[in-house]
C-alpha cells in the first residue's frame, strides 16, 4: 500500500534535517527507521517485487521535496536521492554524494557553510551587487569577467569571455599589431541580474518574461547596434546567456529557461559558485569559516569598476 500523506511528510521533514554527511541509505531502511516500522510494514509500503508500482510515487515525494526546496524556498537541501546500477534508491547528504561525484575538491571544504552564503545574498541591498557578484564569478572562471554600467547596457549587466581555440595572428595578419578581434575566437557570456531585494514577506516570483528580455539583448548584441560589439561580438559568435537571480522559481519559468538555452544562477546555484571560486580570503584555510568582510570585498571591486557600453552613432 501506498505511504500514507502524513508519514510521507514526516519521513520528507527527516530528510530535510539529515546532515551533509549523512552516509548512503537505502530508502526502505531510512523511512522504517524514521516511522519506526516493524520488517511486516516495512514490507507492506516497499514491496519486493513491486508490481503494482507502489514504490515509486514514496521516492517521487523526496525529489518533489528537494525540487521545491532548490526553487520555491531559495534553500540548498542537505539530502540528494541516488539510484544505483542495481535500481537500488538512496538517500544521502549532499556532502556525501559530492565527495563522489565533484571534480573540485574545493566545494567539498567549503559546502558547509551554505546557510552563511545563503544569508549573504538574501542580504545584498542593491541589484547592483548582484551584478558585480556575477561579474566575480566570471572572472573567477573565465578568460575576462566585468560588471557593466547601467544605461544604454541593453539588458547586459555582467560579461565575460573565454579564449576559444586560439590561432596564432602570425598565421592570419600580415601586421602583428593588428587590434582586430578574431572572429569566433571567443565564447561570451552574457548575464542579466535580478536581485528580489526588500521583501519582508513571502518572496517572490520571478517573470519569466525576465528570460525573454535577456534573450532579446542577446540578440540586439548580434545587430549593427549592439553595445558590446567592440568586445567581439559578431552575429554568429558562441554565446551563453545567464539569469542571475535571488528571486523564487517558478516551474514555468525553469522550464522556459532550459527551453531557450538560458543558464539560472539561483540562490542553490549561486553558493555553489562561490564556494567553488571564492578566493582564500573568503574561506581561510585551517579556519573552517566564511568571511563576509572578504566575500563582500571580493565581489565589491567589480561594482565599482564597471565597463561602460560603447556609444552608437
Amino acid at each position: 500500500m501506498p505511504l500514507p500523506y502524513a508519514r510521507r511528510k514526516a519521513v520528507v521533514n527527516a530528510a530535510a534535517k539529515l546532515p551533509l554527511d549523512h552516509s548512503p541509505e537505502r530508502i526502505e531502511d531510512f523511512v522504517a527507521r524514521v516511522l519506526h516500522l516493524t520488517q511486516v510494514q516495512k514490507l507492506r509500503y516497499f514491496p519486493d517485487p513491486d508490481p503494482t508500482d507502489i514504490v515509486p510515487p514514496t521516492i517521487a515525494q523526496f525529489t518533489s521535496a528537494r525540487e521545491q526546496m532548490l526553487m520555491a524556498g531559495r534553500r540548498l537541501p542537505s539530502f540528494i536521492i541516488t539510484t544505483d546500477q542495481f535500481n537500488r534508491t538512496f538517500i544521502q547528504g549532499l556532502k556525501t554524494y559530492l565527495s563522489h561525484s565533484a571534480s573540485n575538491t574545493v566545494i567539498l571544504d567549503r559546502i558547509g557553510h551554505h546557510e552563511a552564503i545563503r544569508k549573504m545574498l538574501l542580504s545584498l541591498q542593491r541589484g547592483d551587487h548582484l551584478e558585480a557578484l556575477a561579474a566575480a564569478i566570471l572572472e573567477e572562471n573565465c578568460s575576462y569577467g566585468c560588471a557593466t554600467q547601467r544605461g544604454g547596457d541593453q539588458g547586459i549587466d555582467a560579461l565575460g569571455w573565454n579564449d576559444l581555440l586560439p590561432i596564432d595572428r602570425a598565421f592570419i595578419f600580415g601586421n602583428l599589431e593588428t587590434r582586430t578581434h578574431l572572429p569566433g575566437a571567443r565564447v561570451f557570456i552574457l548575464t542579466s541580474a535580478k536581485a528580489n531585494l526588500g521583501n519582508t514577506g513571502a518572496p517572490e516570483t520571478i517573470n519569466p518574461a525576465w528570460i525573454r528580455e535577456l534573450v532579446g539583448g542577446w540578440l540586439i548584441q548580434r545587430t549593427g547596434i549592439g553595445a558590446w560589439r567592440e568586445h567581439g561580438i559578431l552575429m554568429l559568435s558562441p554565446v551563453q546567456l545567464v539569469l542571475a537571480t535571488t528571486y523564487k522559481l517558478s516551474p514555468d519559468a525553469k522550464f522556459e529557461a532550459m527551453r531557450l538555452g538560458v543558464q539560472i544562477w539561483g540562490i542553490a546555484e549561486l553558493i555553489y559558485l562561490v564556494c567553488l571560486h571564492a578566493p582564500l580570503s573568503v574561506f581561510p584555510i585551517g579556519q573552517s569559516q566564511f568571511v563576509p568582510s572578504a566575500f563582500r570585498q571580493w565581489w565589491g571591486k567589480h561594482d565599482l569598476h564597471r565597463v561602460k557600453a560603447a556609444k552608437r552613432a
